[in-house]
């Protein structure tokens, strides 16, 4: 016996057939016409082994949401200590479905796979290995993928989202030690535009997650005029923080901080700690000096990496 369970986020939704208590993946739909591509079962890896949850036996019934609003069920490792939850949500404000796993047991969690697309014609990053450039780190991590009208991808910066030929893969490293506490890991999402605007959508999601602050926030960094200790010295930086506040006053500027860049430093004090430790060869009178002179509401930060 056998029924198809929607996950409907409006836009774009997931589709699963389930037989004998067991959802498969069936296809993803834009606006009710499915894409092209097929998916494969979410898969993990602990302790060096992979695991795909195609090949667990299910625990009990899928929990299945009113309103195709979601799905969930679970799974154990026959031969191990080793359960798994797959959790499908529609979020309907954001016009996107969200599929995470919750997993328990014993080992290391060393990387999960939670969406795995075959013959599909996917843009995006094709590997994530570092430049070797400095500062310049793997220009691959944390990108989304974008085919058929979808955008879609793990959301975390750390995640491979990559394109191999006509596969995509939606994965995430892990370094997570098991226990009886759930590890919930982050969420592979998929969105639906109309093709040619799956950027442009995809930037509009963001937008809609980001927190909007009640006003601009203002934040003043003098590493290009002042970031070397040479430059960097009390007398120069009080004369900025004057300047700022004199045209703060004059034209009803606000700034909420300002950020001494590297060379702010001076050695390494063990009562002090680091937190305050200015250069005193270089800045005599410390961050209270530096602060007196600051624009009102404004305070100093300080460069750390």
């Amino acid at each position: 016996m056998s029924r198809r369970v929607r996950v409907d986020a409006g836009p774009v939704a997931r589709v699963y057939e389930v037989v004998d208590g067991r959802p498969r993946p069936v296809a993803v739909e834009r606006h009710g016409v499915p894409v092209a591509g097929r998916l494969r079962d979410p898969s993990l890896v602990v302790d060096a082994a992979p695991v795909s949850t195609a090949d667990l036996p299910t625990v009990g019934e899928p929990e299945i949401e009113p309103g195709d609003g979601g799905l969930r069920w679970r799974l154990v490792h026959p031969r191990r200590d080793l359960h798994v939850a797959v959790l499908v949500s529609a979020d309907r404000a954001a016009g996107v479905v969200r599929t995470s796993l919750e997993v328990t047991g014993r080992g290391r969690l060393e990387r999960v796979e939670l969406d795995h697309w075959h013959r599909v014609a996917a843009r995006g990053p094709r590997h994530s290995r570092p430049t070797g450039r400095t500062n310049a780190g793997a220009p691959g991590l944390g990108q989304p993928l974008f085919h058929s009208g979808l955008f879609t991808g793990v959301e975390h910066p750390g995640a491979e989202n990559l394109v191999a030929g006509d596969q995509a893969v939606c994965a995430l490293p892990h370094a997570a030690v098991l226990d009886d506490r759930p590890v919930v890991t982050p969420s592979v999402v998929v969105g639906a535009t109309a093709p040619g605007r799956e950027i442009d959508s995809f930037l509009d999601y963001l937008d809609g997650l980001r927190p909007g602050p009640p006003r601009v926030v203002t934040l003043v960094n003098n590493w290009y005029q002042l970031g070397w200790p040479g430059t960097m010295a009390e007398d120069t930086v009080v004369a900025e923080l004057q300047a700022l506040a004199a045209a703060a006053g004059e034209h009803g500027a606000r700034f909420d901080a300002y950020c001494l860049d590297d060379a702010w430093e001076g050695s390494w004090d063990p009562e002090a700690g680091l937190w305050g430790n200015l250069d005193p060869g270089r800045f005599p009178g410390g961050l209270a000096a530096l602060q007196a002179a600051a624009p009102a509401g404004g305070g100093i930060g300080l460069w750390m990496t």
